[in-house]
């Protein structure tokens, strides 16, 4: 599946400031094959740590460090807030995030505010 990344990124605050490892997170975030059109990513910090060959403990720092921008649902996943304005337009992109927003287990749906019966933002 294809992501797009904005090399703008590289030169904003909040990302020069992170460590290689905080880096590395985001990037491993925002383009692994589990990321979900809504931006978020059923995935443990262990898998994360399995599939970047860092430690947990080096791994949990950089999660961490991305406090703002990853939000964590222990035991369910993460999601990465700015992901779907990153993403796709029209159409099929807009019916894909309203399929897997209907997916989401409730304790995340409640936490991002939505109303799941109308598929919009609260």
């Amino acid at each position: 599946m294809f992501r797009q990344i904005h090399t703008s990124l590289w030169r904003e605050d909040w990302f020069t400031a992170l460590s290689a490892e905080g880096k590395l997170i985001f990037l491993f975030l925002v383009t692994n094959a589990y990321i979900q059109p809504t931006g978020f990513i059923p995935i443990t910090p262990q898998a994360i740590a399995g599939e970047t060959g860092l430690t947990e403990e080096a791994t949990s720092k950089a999660l961490a460090s991305l406090n703002g921008k990853v939000m964590a649902f222990p035991g369910w996943g993460l999601w990465v807030k700015r992901f779907p304005k990153w993403q796709g337009k029209g159409p099929k992109w807009e019916r894909a995030q309203e399929i897997t927003l209907e997916r989401l287990p409730e304790v995340v749906r409640r936490a991002l505010g939505l109303k799941w019966d109308a598929g919009v933002e609260g």
